[in-house]
């Protein structure tokens, strides 16, 4: 997807930036199609799902260990809390 100038000058620059990275992404073939140069890894749509699947297994197979419920709620409050300031 292209922007427009018009629509472009109403963007921060940062923003612009990583559309920018994302064009010059996307239109060239790169070795991994998922990394987006400047952004968060982003992946396919059948990526994020065989890496979903492919997670679930480690999980059920005892390879990875889970962060009881708890600890992750009472980080995340903390973590919450910690922006607060």
């Amino acid at each position: 997807m292209q922007l427009s100038v018009k629509n472009m000058l109403s963007l921060p620059s940062k923003i612009i930036e990583m559309v920018e990275n994302g064009n010059q992404a996307i239109a060239s073939k790169k070795e991994e199609p998922h990394v987006l140069e400047g952004t968060p890894c982003v992946y396919s749509t059948e990526e994020a799902k065989a890496m979903v699947l492919e997670r679930g297994r480690e999980i059920k197979a005892g390879h990875v260990k889970m962060i009881p419920h708890d600890e992750v709620m009472r980080e995340m409050e903390q973590l919450a809390a910690s922006y607060a300031d």
